[in-house]
């Protein structure tokens, strides 16, 4: 498989995630203890890094086509090392204003796993602009690390409403 071939998978992936995803979110959260803020704040990034992942799938599949040669890559992976940064610091502004009854339901571990992981991502996409490693291959990491979060965030949000249909007790 090549790397085309793999950000298309990714890209076929990513609707999926999000076609189900729409159907979770409109279920009633309440009975789960989690906050309107944090639920919110999880379907609002899950469709974020879903339109990243759709975005950054199909631009350098484009710009290549038309006539962009093996810089496009480099390029590729040093826009997708911002791209990631932006995300690392709005998240990190929008955590800080979870407190009180608005963080109930808050899980403090799939913040850090997204802060480290990022970090990673962003050092191993300099790599990959500098062409120490294969840009394209380091560009398609960076992306499945998008896939990864939107399943993240589905699995959350699929928890969430597991976890409101427990406390709601049995049905007749």
């Amino acid at each position: 498989m090549n790397i085309p071939e793999l950000l298309l998978a990714f890209l076929a992936a990513d609707v999926a995630l999000l076609g189900f995803a729409g159907i979770i979110a409109l279920i009633d959260r309440t009975a789960a203890r989690v906050s309107h803020d944090i639920a919110s704040f999880r379907v609002r990034n899950l469709v974020l890094f879903g339109l990243c992942v759709i975005v950054l799938a199909v631009v350098p599949l484009l710009a290549v086509m038309l006539g962009g040669g093996s810089i496009v890559w480099r390029v590729a992976c040093a826009v997708q090392a911002l791209l990631i940064v932006s995300l690392i610091v709005r998240i990190e502004r929008i955590r800080h204003a979870f407190t009180g009854e608005r963080a109930k339901g808050m899980n403090l571990s799939v913040y850090y796993y997204f802060l480290v992981t990022g970090v990673a991502i962003v050092v191993l996409l300099g790599i990959g602009a500098a062409a120490y490693l294969p840009p394209a291959a380091v560009y398609a990491t960076g992306v499945f690390w998008f896939l990864f979060n939107v399943a993240l965030l589905f699995m959350r949000l699929v928890f969430t409403l597991d976890d409101a249909m427990r406390s709601s007790g049995p049905r007749a």
